[in-house]
C-alpha cells in the first residue's frame, strides 16, 4: 500500500509579511491505495492561495528546505493557485505521479502561502474562453502549459495557451524605485547620434526621475489576434494567429467615450477610480468583461518604461545590451531581419510574440515590433523640470495626440531603443501601430 505522510512540523504558515491572513496545514498525506497527495487546510479569511512542494537536504530534516520545482506539481488541483474564501476545510490534490510504500517520509514538505490582493504573487493567469477563472502562481514553471520563459522553437506547441485563449501578466515590483524616464544625454549621443539622430531631433525625449508608488502587472507579451478574437472580436473564423495585432488606435483599445477622458480630474486632484473607465466595446472592455479583472488597461509611459527596463539602467535596449543594429536584431523585429523565422519556425514580417528572449522581468519584446499606444497625452518633454521627482505621472490633463512609444517591423533603422517616443492622434491606425500591452494596477 503506496502511503507519503508530509511533515507536519512548522507547516502552519502565518503570512504575516503579507497581512493578518493565517493558513493552518490540518493535513497532508498520500492517499491509501493511491499516489495521490492530499494537503488539508483552513484558511481565516479570503486569499489567493499558492503551495510548494519541498526536500530537505537532509534526511532528518536538519537542513536547508528546497522546492521541488513547480514543474513538478503543475498538476496540483483544487484550492490552490487562485483566490480562495475563508473555510474550516480546503483541499488540494497533488499525484506526484510514483508512490512511497509505507514510509513516512520526515524531509517532504508542503508548503501553502496566503495572499492578499494587496500583494499578490508574481504571476496571474486568465482564462479568456469564458470561464473568468484567473489562476496566480509564485513559480511561473507551476503554470499548466510548458515554460513561459523559454521561447525556443522547441517550446512553442507547449506554449501556444499562453498566446491564444490565456493572457499571462508578470508582476513589476516598481513601488517607490526611482527610475529614468526619457533619455540620458551622454548615453544617448554615445550610442544612438551615429545612427542618424541628433540629440536636438530628440528633445522631446529629455532625461528626468520618476517613481511609482505601486507594483502592477505587466501581460508578458503583445496581445495576440487569438487573444483578441477570444476576447470577444470574433470577427470571421478562429484566427489561429498568435502575431501582435495591428491597426489599433487608442480609441479602439479605450474607446471614443469613457475611455477617451483620461486622465480624469476631480476638484483639481488625479481622480484614479474615474480614468479607469472605458467603453464596454472597446477592445480593454471586452478583456475585462472576459477576463472579470475590471481594472485592467493599457500602460502610461512611466509604467512601459519600467517595465521595458527590466530594472536595468544602462543601455537603450534590454538585458545589458547597447544599442547596435545587431543587438537589436536579438531582441525585435525590425527591417532589418523582419524576415527571419520566428519561434514558431514561420518566416515573415511581424513574429509570433515570445520569439526573442524576454527580458529581466520575463516581458517579451518590450522593445517592440509595433508601434506601443500609450494612455498618456502626448507633451515633448523639451522644458520638463529635471530637478525635481516625477511621482506617478499621468501625463497632460488635455492634449490632440495620444504617446506612443517604440518603432516597428517597417523601420529602416531599429529605432526601438529604450526612449523613443511619438505622437498620434487617437483615431490613427496603420500596419506598424497598435502592438497592445495590457497591464493592471495593484492597489
Amino acid at each position: 500500500m503506496s502511503r507519503l505522510i508530509c511533515l507536519v512540523t512548522a507547516l502552519t504558515l502565518a503570512s504575516a509579511l503579507f497581512a493578518a491572513t493565517e493558513v493552518t496545514l490540518l493535513s497532508c498525506g498520500q492517499q491509501s491505495g493511491s499516489r495521490t497527495v492530499k494537503v488539508v487546510y483552513s484558511l481565516n479569511e479570503d486569499a489567493i492561495v499558492t503551495v510548494d512542494f519541498q526536500t530537505n537536504t537532509q534526511k532528518n530534516a536538519s537542513g536547508e528546505w528546497v522546492s521541488i520545482g513547480g514543474r513538478a506539481y503543475r498538476n496540483a488541483t483544487g484550492d490552490v493557485h487562485k483566490f480562495v474564501t475563508a473555510g474550516e476545510t480546503r483541499t488540494i490534490e497533488w499525484d506526484p505521479l510514483v508512490g512511497w510504500p509505507g514510509q513516512k517520509i520526515k524531509n517532504f514538505r508542503a508548503v501553502v502561502t496566503a495572499w492578499t490582493k494587496g500583494n499578490p504573487p508574481d504571476w496571474l493567469m486568465a482564462d479568456l474562453s469564458g470561464t473568468k477563472e484567473v489562476n496566480y502562481y509564485a513559480d511561473p514553471l507551476a503554470m499548466p502549459y510548458g515554460n513561459i520563459l523559454d521561447y525556443s522553437a522547441s517550446e512553442a506547441e507547449a506554449n501556444k495557451p499562453y498566446k491564444s485563449d490565456k493572457l499571462v501578466m508578470r508582476r513589476i515590483h516598481a513601488k517607490g524605485r526611482r527610475f529614468l524616464m526619457g533619455n540620458d544625454k551622454v548615453e544617448f549621443e554615445k550610442q544612438v547620434v551615429g545612427y542618424g539622430l541628433t540629440y536636438a531631433d530628440r528633445i522631446n525625449e529629455r532625461g528626468h526621475q520618476a517613481v511609482l508608488s505601486y507594483d502592477y502587472y505587466m501581460g508578458v507579451y503583445f496581445v495576440t489576434a487569438d487573444q483578441k478574437w477570444y476576447a470577444g472580436e470574433k470577427v470571421g473564423d478562429y484566427p489561429n494567429d498568435r502575431l501582435p495585432v495591428t491597426y489599433v488606435s487608442y480609441n479602439d483599445l479605450r474607446g471614443e467615450k469613457e475611455g477617451a477622458a483620461y486622465p480624469v480630474y476631480t476638484d483639481g486632484a488625479f481622480d484614479y477610480e474615474k480614468s479607469l473607465e472605458v467603453d464596454s466595446n472597446s477592445i480593454v472592455g471586452r478583456f475585462r468583461t472576459r477576463t472579470g479583472l475590471e481594472t485592467l488597461d493599457i500602460p502610461s509611459e512611466a509604467e512601459y518604461t519600467f517595465a521595458a527596463r527590466g530594472g536595468d539602467r544602462g543601455g537603450y535596449l534590454y538585458n545589458r545590451l547597447f544599442f547596435t543594429e545587431d543587438n537589436a536584431s536579438r531582441v525585435t523585429r525590425w527591417n532589418g531581419n523582419r524576415n527571419t523565422d520566428d519561434c514558431e519556425g514561420k518566416t515573415g514580417e511581424k513574429a509570433t510574440v515570445g520569439s526573442y528572449p524576454a527580458n529581466p522581468y520575463g516581458l517579451f519584446e518590450m522593445m517592440m515590433e509595433c508601434t506601443t499606444p500609450c494612455r498618456d497625452w502626448y507633451e515633448s518633454w523639451e522644458n520638463i523640470d529635471a530637478l525635481i521627482v516625477h511621482v506617478d505621472p499621468v501625463g497632460p490633463k488635455a492634449g490632440e495626440k495620444r504617446s506612443f512609444i517604440g518603432g516597428n517591423y517597417n523601420d529602416a533603422k531599429p529605432w526601438s531603443y529604450m526612449t523613443r517616443r511619438g505622437s498620434l492622434a487617437p483615431d490613427a491606425n496603420h500596419a506598424g501601430l497598435g502592438s497592445v500591452r495590457l497591464m493592471m494596477a495593484i492597489r
